[in-house]
């Protein structure tokens, strides 16, 4: 059983503590799948323009290296 600053027993918040926990176990498993989602759908997006940008900056390079 849980007790306040004063030592008085708080044994209906011990259930209300369990159910904050489960509650908190159960919103960050949602959130980390919703996370997952977000990532795994924008990173391909995000590496494709980041080869897309290499290149862009890469034929750059050449063509002030030859002088263009």
């Amino acid at each position: 059983m849980l007790a306040d600053r004063d030592g008085h027993s708080r044994a209906g918040s011990t259930v209300a503590d369990a159910i904050g926990v489960k509650l908190y176990e159960r919103i960050t498993r949602i959130s980390g799948r919703v996370a997952d989602a977000i990532i795994t759908t924008l990173m391909p997006r995000m590496r494709g323009e980041a080869k897309s940008l290499q290149r862009f900056v890469s034929s750059n390079m050449a063509l002030d290296i030859v002088g263009h």
